[in-house]
């Protein structure tokens, strides 16, 4: 029905804004709670409108795709 996904909406837009922080525990929590693959399942269904998809893509740059690019920086990824 149309106020659950109004909620999960609302849900991925929240953890997405939690995430521009780059607190490592908030992004692990994403990431624990939603895939890369799921997010980006869902970024290419055409069926969904696009403005129901920005949050997802908010939720892939700042849990998966800024996290990353931070940790190449750092070396984390074992990268100099």
């Amino acid at each position: 029905d149309n106020d659950s996904v109004t909620y999960h909406i609302s849900l991925m837009n929240l953890l997405s804004t939690l995430a521009e922080g780059e607190v490592r525990f908030v992004e692990s929590v994403c990431r624990t709670l939603v895939s890369m693959k799921d997010v980006v399942f869902t970024l290419l269904d055409t069926t969904i409108p696009l403005e129901r998809r920005l949050p997802y893509f908010k939720f892939l740059t700042w849990v998966y795709l800024r996290s990353a690019e931070g940790s190449v920086e750092s070396g984390a990824f074992g990268y100099e």
